[in-house]
């Protein structure tokens, strides 16, 4: 196929280089293409294909199935010229340590957030919701040095560094943060409509509620009824809601009331000898 292009040759590396042979060369022209310290034009384009390079060989078979796949020959490229690099500042070869170990592709305009919007990663980085782009980096950064030293298994490690992948790859773009703060936004006012909705659902019964009316004797016994003098002896009454009723003067000589509400109730008067009162709510 001699339209596959030669990432050996852009990563100036060989065929027979080891894997951390290969990840040492990309870090190096990373920092030498990187948009963020490379103000040329070309650079953008170049640094996506050493990306592209860099994600393909980093791969064990995805490196061998490129390999069968390369031609005997490449031409080289040539390397992009470009102005003297800055000084770097303190701290600013750290904060771009963890960007060349997460390649990603250029900001997307009119980018959607398709992830859980629930999760914040602003503050499960740590960070203000409006910290700029840089301070996010030096966060996830230093996270990635105390990872290196972390007595953790390598599950956990892969874990938490897919983590913070996924972090920068949503708040590192600004389409894509842009996305995610939109889709947070709906995400809380959804939240909220529900959360309205059911408060406005009447609440189940507790366990052993009973709903009334209930029926003793001919008489209907329910909460806010009269029942003055009414004859409920040994009535089967538990967990009833008989809130506000009215049992003055009546006969409950034995009526099972566990567990009963008769909050409001009238009940002077009333003959509550040998009733069950067990967790009744007076």
């Amino acid at each position: 196929m001699s339209s596959q292009p030669d990432h050996y040759t852009l990563l100036q590396v060989s065929r027979t280089s080891t894997e951390a042979e290969i990840r040492a060369a990309y870090r190096k022209l990373a920092r030498e293409h990187h948009p963020d310290t490379n103000a040329s034009p070309e650079a953008e384009g170049l640094m996506r294909r050493i990306n592209e390079a860099w994600e393909m060989l980093r791969d064990a078979g995805r490196r061998e199935a490129y390999d069968r796949q390369l031609p005997r020959t490449s031409r080289p490229i040539r390397p992009v010229r470009r102005p003297p690099p800055q000084r770097a500042t303190p701290g600013r070869a750290e904060a771009r340590s963890f960007a060349e170990d997460a390649p990603r592709e250029a900001a997307r305009p009119g980018a959607e957030f398709t992830g859980d919007a629930t999760i914040n990663w602003y503050e499960k980085l740590g960070v203000r919701e409006d910290a700029p782009k840089q301070a996010i980096l030096k966060v996830l950064s230093r996270m990635a040095g105390e990872l290196a030293s972390a007595g953790i298994t390598a599950t956990e490690f892969t874990r938490r560094k897919e983590t913070m992948r996924e972090a920068w790859a949503i708040l590192g773009d600004q389409y894509m943060r842009a996305a995610y703060d939109r889709a947070r936004r709906s995400a809380k006012a959804a939240g909220a409509s529900r959360a309205a909705e059911e408060a406005k659902r009447p609440s189940p019964p507790p366990p052993g509620f009973r709903v009334g009316p209930v029926t003793w004797n001919g008489l209907m016994v329910d909460k806010g009824i009269e029942l003055r003098g009414a004859d409920l002896r040994g009535a089967d009454l538990r967990g009833l809601d008989l809130a506000r009723i009215d049992l003055r003067e009546a006969k409950l000589q034995g009526a099972d009331l566990e567990a009963a509400s008769l909050r409001g109730a009238k009940l002077a008067g009333a003959d509550l000898s040998g009733a069950n009162l067990h967790y009744a709510d007076l």
